[in-house]
C-alpha cells in the first residue's frame, strides 16, 4: 500500500479522490477561519462573533470562494491567500466606514475610491486598529503560513 503512495523518486502521490477531499477540507477550514476573523474585526468582540448565527453562512460562502480560486490556480495556498486578502480588506473597509459614517459598505462606495486619501486625512482619529483586529490579522497570517507548508 505505501509503495503505491510513496517512492523516493516521485515523492508522495495521493489518489485523485484523496486530493479532492483534502482540498475540500482545506477550503472549508479556511472559510471557517476567515469568517471568524472577519466577524471579529467587524464586531471587535469574541463573544459577539461566536454568538452570531450567520457565521456558518459566511464560512460556507468564503469556503466556496476559496475553492473557486483554488481550482482556478491549481493551488490551495493561492486560493486561500486571495480569499483571505479580499475578505479581510473588505472587512476593514466596511469596519472603518461604519465607524465614520454609521452606514455599511455598499457598491456605490467604490466610486469614491479616488477620494480615499481625503477621507482618511479628515477622519484620521477614528482610524485605529483595535486589539481584536490585530489578533484576527495575525490568525489569518498564521493560518496561511501553516497552509504554505
Amino acid at each position: 500500500m505505501l509503495g503505491k503512495l510513496f517512492s523516493v523518486r516521485d515523492g508522495l502521490k495521493l489518489p485523485a479522490l484523496w486530493r479532492w477531499l483534502l482540498t475540500l477540507a482545506g477550503c472549508l477550514l479556511t472559510g471557517l477561519g476567515l469568517a471568524l476573523a472577519c466577524r471579529l474585526i467587524d464586531s471587535q468582540s469574541l463573544r459577539q462573533t461566536l454568538a452570531q448565527g450567520s457565521l456558518w453562512f459566511t464560512a460556507l460562502f468564503l469556503a466556496l470562494a476559496c475553492a473557486v480560486f483554488a481550482l482556478l490556480t491549481h493551488s490551495l495556498f493561492i486560493g486561500s491567500a486571495v480569499t483571505a486578502l479580499l475578505s479581510v480588506l473588505l472587512t476593514f473597509v466596511n469596519y472603518f466606514k461604519v465607524l465614520i459614517t454609521s452606514v455599511p459598505l455598499s457598491l456605490g462606495d467604490f466610486t469614491l475610491i479616488g477620494q480615499v486619501g481625503n477621507i482618511a486625512t479628515l477622519n484620521a482619529s477614528a482610524i485605529t486598529f483595535g486589539r481584536n483586529s490585530i489578533l484576527a490579522v495575525m490568525g489569518v497570517v498564521l493560518w496561511l503560513a501553516v497552509g504554505c507548508f
